[in-house]
Formats: C-alpha cells, structure tokens, sequence
C-alpha cells in the first residue's frame, strides 16, 4: 500500500509538470489570432510562458517611464501565433490605441520584401543574380570608384581624377543586395526640421543628392539612380561592406525588366498574394487616421541620473512627422514621389509602410520556407535556404584572393555578423534579423520561430533599469526558448529517476516473492522425495497445498 501510494504521489507531480509544461496550468488566456494564422501556447512552440508575460509587463514599465508610447508584437512558430501584445497609443495627442492594423513607418524592414520581389524575377529566369547593374542601367557602365588611399577625403566628386581609378570588377545585382557595390548612404536626420550634416567623408558626397531629393528636384526612381550613378563608388565592388542605397537599384531594375512601377511589381507579385493588403508606400488620406504617430525621445537630464521609478517620466515624446496623419511625409504622393526600395529616399522618408498583420504574414512565409499561410508557395524552398546563408563568405560577392575565400565583415559587429538579401545574420546560430526606427523582426531557423516588434518612438539614451532579456523581444524570446529546455531536461531528469527508482523496488519485490516460491517448491519436492522412499513417515503435504504466488 504504502509503495501504490507513492506511485500515486509520483504520477501526480509528473501530471503537474506537464500541465505547466503545456501551460495549462498558466492560467493564461488563449492569445488573441492574426488572419491567416492560427494560435498557439508558447509551450507548443518551445518556450517558457512566464517569460514573455514578465516581457509583456516591461513594455508596460517602459510605458510608464513616457519611453514606449504604443507597441505591437508577436512571436510567430512557423505559421501560428504564439504570443500577440497590442500595447499603447498609437497617436497620444489623439489617444487612438494601437491595434494589429496599425500603420507603421517600415524604413529598412522595406529591404527585404524588395529582395523578394527580385528572387521572384530570378525564379522567373528574366534576370541573374550575377548579371552586370550596368546591362540594365547604362549609367553604370563608366562608373569611377574612390581610390583606397582616397577613401576619407573630402568633397571627392566624378571629377576628382586624382583621387579616383576605374572599375575593376564589374558591380553586379548580387553586390547590390549585400551592400558590397561600392555605393553608400547620405545623412540622415529625423525631420526636415532639424539640421542636414554629413559624419563622413561618404556622406559627404551624398549630401547634394540627398538634398535633390528632399527639395523634389528628384522625382522618380529613374532620375534618382541616373543621378546616383553620376558619383563615385566608394570601393571596389565586393572589397567590403557598406550600408547602402544598393537596394534601392535593385528596385530600379525590377521595374526595368518588368516594364511595372516598383510599387505595381511589389503589388501584385509579393504583396497580394500574401494578402498584405494594408501595406503601400503611400497611405491614401482616407486611410491616414490608421497612420502610428512618429515619435523622438528627449531625454530628461535630471530624471535619468535617478533610479527610474514607474508615473514618472524619463523623457518626453517630441512629434517629428507632422502634427496630424495627413501632415506625415507618407501620407499622400505629393510628399514623396521616389519610391524607396531600400526604406529611405533623401535625409528623412521612403520605404514602405506596413501592420502587424501584413508583416507577420510575411515572416510567416519566410518561416515556412517560402510557403504562404494559404499552402501556396511564393518562392522555391531552395530560394528561401539559399536567402539564409551568409552571403559575404561567398565567392560571388566577396570574389578570390590566390584562391581563396575572404569573407567581409557585416555590420554593427564586425566578425561575428554576416549579411543576405534579408537583413543581419548572427554567425552563430544562422539567426536573422532586420529593423529601422524601432521596428524590427528576428527569424530563428533552428527553433523555427519568429519575433516581430512594431513601435515608432525613437531612443537615442541609455535608460536605467533596462534589461535586455526582459525588454527586448527578441532577446526575451531567446531566454524563454532556453528557459523552455531546461524545463524539459529537468523534467526527463526526474522521469528518469523515478524510472529507475520504481524498477528498483519492482526488482526487489520480484526477488523476493521468487525466493519464498523456490523455498517452497524445494520443501515440496523434499517431502515429497520422504513419501517415495520412506512411506512409514508419512509426511503432511497439506500446509504446502497452496504456492505462495497463487
């Protein structure tokens, strides 16, 4: 009895254990579904609920310190959701809340859906990934590049002769979607408000077209790389890497061989069929009170030296697109006519914009190898594994050095990050990531996992109190999955003692019932050996009439 009672006992707590395991005992609410995407526990998934709930309570302890004024997020398993948080204001001045339809600024989140779209034509067979830029856009052809010992000088323009060298190697699309082509980005800033400076003698040469651009003098994403071909590269294609506006060419030659706008080819052949409706590079007025504010974080001196207490502010949030939706540079086609393949055209607009919904559809398909949630393929299986390799180790863009490969440093981490068509690759575990002014996604293949975080306030401080893996989704996602495994293995450590600990005394009680069995078939067979050969004794069989394991 008192063994049945401890396998009693055992079998609850493992009985327990998975119900917790499978969050059953969470007492969480099933999360809320995205169209085309059905729900699922973050148990089902591989991670640890109760770490994305301590990440959904941070985001609200950012919203207290005035950081974060909305945010919408989830955590795709290929195609179900596993965690959904619509958190916030996506406009405070008007209190309109965030919701999965949302509109967000994608800026660089843009890159990879232009990268699609030219998988798709590479598919097709209209074009190469090692076709020559300049077969397509003959500007291109007499291109000049900055010479090495060049490189940090200023005020270099197509007619610096003494700083510059002809082409060597041919600029290639492949070189295009690596930022390996030799091309390079102007400055930036957050408004036309604020002031236009160069950090770099790169910039600086860029500086003109970026202000073409911003003034309308540029219109169309014709003249605009006609013009960018005017200027010299900055290095030798596939000598290194440079963030760039390669993207953006790339998106120049999709509408040069399709004989469609950027924004028609992107459409109908990427977006349509995902079902990405809400996503365009202009929103229409009528649609504009959709459109997320877009915010600057200020800092408060004074607050920041403080330990950060909730209800009270660290910053304040400074609107930097406009005072209403219709004001914003994405509202309308009057503020911007180039369109930005890359996700930015001049110092501050371009790229597309897009939701929750639209862009977890998207994640959804690269997740599943190019698979639609509908069961549609929109690329080969084969393309998608070839868009997650690094593609600076590959001799295609990097070239050979005496016959060997030199691979190229990716950014922001040098060595250990490498670079494709779809954003940043971490070396370490083929994770790949990309994002522009707090949005951002992460795709994990090993864990066949998805994050996606979707906010328009940007932070330029450090804040107190913050800690990576309770604050950032990404990083939150990677401890609850490694959360998860150490659950599972303590489980199947458990399981596996109280294997071993019941056979012991199943061995044990199985030993010894066998021992009082073969006393007793010895004593018969000796009694019964007495009344063979000595029937004068007659021996008494009767308290041996029974075996002890009947």
């Amino acid at each position: 009895q008192q063994q049945q009672q401890q396998q009693q006992q055992q079998q609850q707590q493992q009985q327990q254990q998975q119900q917790e395991l499978s969050g059953a005992a969470s007492g969480l609410a099933p999360p809320c579904s995205l169209m085309g995407l059905r729900p699922c526990s973050p148990e089902e998934a591989g991670m640890d609920h109760r770490c994305l709930e301590e990440h959904r309570s941070r985001n609200r302890w950012q919203a207290s310190l005035n950081v974060l004024p909305g945010v919408a997020e989830c955590v795709l398993s290929r195609d179900r959701i596993a965690y959904l948080d619509l958190m916030g204001s996506a406009d405070v001045e008007r209190g309109v809340p965030v919701r999965e339809t949302t509109l967000f600024r994608c800026f660089s989140m843009t890159k990879p859906v232009t990268a699609v779209a030219v998988m798709k034509l590479v598919e097709a067979k209209k074009i190469s990934l090692d076709d020559p830029v300049a077969k397509y856009i003959r500007e291109f052809q007499d291109v000049k590049v900055v010479k090495s010992n060049s490189a940090e000088e200023w005020g270099i323009t197509g007619d610096s002769h003494e700083h510059l060298e002809p082409l060597q190697t041919p600029m290639t699309i492949r070189h295009l979607l690596t930022h390996t082509s030799g091309l390079s980005y102007g400055p930036d800033r957050v408004s036309k408000d604020a002031a236009l400076k160069a950090s770099s003698a790169a910039e600086g040469s860029y500086l003109t077209l970026v202000q073409d651009v911003d003034s309308g003098r540029i219109r169309t994403l014709k003249s605009f790389c006609e013009a960018l071909a005017q200027l010299p590269l900055r290095f030798q294609p596939g000598a290194q890497w440079m963030y760039s506006h390669g993207v953006d060419v790339a998106g120049r030659i999709i509408e040069i061989v399709s004989q469609r706008s950027l924004e028609a080819f992107l459409q109908e052949e990427v977006l349509q069929p995902l079902s990405m409706t809400r996503t365009t590079f202009f929103v229409p007025p009528g649609r504009a009170k959709h459109l997320a504010a877009m915010y600057l974080a200020e800092e408060h001196p004074e607050a920041l030296k403080e330990e950060p207490q909730p209800d009270k502010p660290l910053c304040s949030l400074r609107r930097v697109d406009g005072w209403k939706p219709e004001d914003s540079r994405w509202c309308g086609r009057r503020k911007q006519q180039v369109l930005a393949g890359g996700g930015i055209m001049g110092s501050c607009a371009g790229g597309l914009v897009s939701c929750l919904q639209d862009m977890a559809l998207f994640l959804s398909m690269l997740s599943s190898e190019g698979k639609m949630p509908c069961g549609r393929r929109l690329l080969k299986a084969s393309t998608i594994r070839h868009l997650l390799k690094d593609w600076l180790s590959m001799s295609s863009v990097v070239g050979h050095d005496s016959g060997r490969r030199k691979p190229l440093q990716g950014w922001p981490y040098g060595p250990t990050i490498g670079w494709n068509p779809l954003g940043h690759i971490r070396k370490k575990d083929q994770c790949l990531y990309m994002g522009g002014w707090s949005t951002s996604w992460a795709i994990y293949p090993k864990q066949r996992l998805a994050t996606l975080s979707m906010s328009q306030s940007l932070v330029y401080f450090d804040i107190p109190g913050w800690i990576a893996r309770k604050d950032e989704l990404d990083a939150a996602v990677e401890f609850a999955s490694a959360q998860h495994r150490r659950r599972l293995s303590a489980l199947g450590r458990h399981r596996a003692a109280t294997t071993t600990a019941t056979t012991g005394a199943t061995t044990k009680t199985t030993a010894e019932r066998t021992a009082r069995c073969t006393g007793w078939l010895a004593e018969v067979l000796r009694r019964r050996r007495l009344l063979l050969h000595e029937p004068s004794n007659k021996p008494d069989l009767a308290d041996l009439s029974r075996c002890p394991l009947s």
